[in-house]
């Protein structure tokens, strides 16, 4: 089969069962798949092979590039934290980079975890959304309260009125 058939044949297959857009990018060799939010990577290489089963066809290599939305890291992180609280206790780094390895689909993730995602970005808006600068608040609080009571935090945070700054004349 031809490798541009391929791509598009490909990219309609992984979009349908994705739920959002793959692009499939042919070039020098193989193919390069790339989303935001949706599965992990590990499940995108499950679902390329089992086109290839579908199809009836071998892919060539196959790079996959996923990216999260600023909300969806920050879904992911929460959630990864919540399956073992005592993972508060390890670097940034190594949190950011196994929430985004371990957890699928934080679009979908319930609407509680949404709304919490939310409201810690909320508080780091003036740092540019800077996800990191959450999560040290995030970890900081965790460490002096438990993670229930941060969770409870969390959830207060929607309930209080946004701070504006006004001007001093």
């Amino acid at each position: 089969m031809e490798l541009v058939v391929v791509e598009e044949r490909l990219s309609a297959w992984l979009t349908e069962r994705v739920g959002s857009r793959v692009r499939v990018e042919c070039g020098a060799g193989e193919l390069r798949l790339s989303w935001v939010d949706g599965p992990t990577v590990a499940r995108m290489r499950e679902m390329a092979e089992d086109f290839e089963k579908h199809a009836g066809t071998a892919l060539p290599g196959t790079a996959c590039e996923r990216r999260l939305s600023g909300l969806g890291q920050t879904v992911a992180v929460l959630l990864w934290l919540d399956r073992d609280p005592e993972r508060t206790g390890l670097p940034e780094p190594v949190i950011l980079d196994r929430a985004d390895t371990d957890i699928g689909y934080p679009e979908r993730a319930h609407p509680r975890w949404q709304r919490r995602a939310r409201n810690l970005r909320s508080l780091t808006e003036a740092e540019g959304d800077d996800l990191r600068a959450g999560l040290r608040l995030l970890l900081h609080r965790s460490a002096a309260t438990g993670w229930e009571d941060t969770l409870v935090w969390l959830d207060d945070l929607g309930h209080r009125p946004p701070r504006h700054l006004q001007a001093v004349p």
